[in-house]
């Protein structure tokens, strides 16, 4: 059966009494009549100096373990309420030691690799993660460090439906003594985002680079032309998207637009 550290010290507490009342007995007793009375006394008096210095002892440290307890309690608490906080996010949240050891996960970062490993607390990137990729990740944690503050960076990871590109935000983590001790990071999935913008790219190539005259126009302004229709025009790209097309379109044909 095991035995709390608090019973420990109570039974601890309790033989030191008893030791120190039966050396006192036995030197009682091994002491003979004629002895001097002012020994006895004194005898007297150091045992119970000793159980009073031992009892005294005992109950601070009784009220520093209570003190302890406290804290642990209150300290985990805080801990359940941020695990809590954090696994309700969206967001994909870790936090490494400085030697890339997982000190705390969310939810949404342990499914990122929960094909690779059931449980990141305690591990490094390397323990699951190809050499290269592991270095990759390692290296920009260790940017953020050598920057001293948060830094963003684009990540990739292969997931089984496919490869997702995540925003990284990453910063240190400073003790009291203002010496950073862990990294933080938390990570957005921007994939949609990413394909968006890449089709809006290529969509914006073929609009510029396409020979046939092309706008895009809202009520009556411009919004975007191309270069030939610019060119067609005879005017620059500023003043056309400044000024009301109806300027640059014959009565007669404005008629017919509408």
């Amino acid at each position: 059966m095991k035995v709390s550290f608090e019973r420990k010290f109570f039974l601890g507490y309790i033989i030191n009494i008893v030791v120190i009342i039966s050396l006192g007995l036995i030197y009682w007793k091994q002491m003979t009549v004629s002895s001097s009375t002012l020994w006895h006394w004194v005898l007297l008096a150091l045992i119970v100096l000793s159980l009073g210095m031992l009892t005294t002892v005992f109950f601070m440290l009784k009220a520093q373990l209570k003190t302890k307890k406290q804290l642990d309690d209150a300290l985990l608490k805080n801990q359940k309420l941020l695990q809590a906080i954090i696994d309700n996010t969206t967001n994909a949240i870790s936090v490494k030691k400085i030697n890339g050891e997982y000190l705390l996960v969310n939810k949404k970062y342990q499914s990122l690799f929960a094909s690779k490993e059931t449980n990141l607390i305690g591990k490094i990137n390397h323990d699951f993660l190809s050499k290269d990729m592991a270095d990759l990740y390692r290296n920009s944690d260790l940017d953020a460090l050598k920057a001293g503050k948060e830094i963003q960076v684009e990540e990739t990871i292969q997931l089984p439906e496919g490869t997702h590109t995540y925003l990284s935000v990453k910063f240190p983590l400073f003790d009291a003594n203002k010496r950073a001790y862990a990294i933080g990071n938390i990570s957005t999935d921007i994939t949609e985002r990413k394909v968006f913008l890449d089709s809006l790219k290529a969509a914006d190539t073929f609009f510029n680079l396409s020979i046939d005259s092309l706008v895009v126009a809202s009520k009556n302004k411009f919004l975007k032309i191309n270069p030939p229709l610019s060119k067609l025009l005879g005017y620059s790209n500023h003043k056309l998207l400044t000024e009301a097309f109806t300027k640059f379109i014959h009565p007669d044909e404005f008629i017919s637009c509408y």
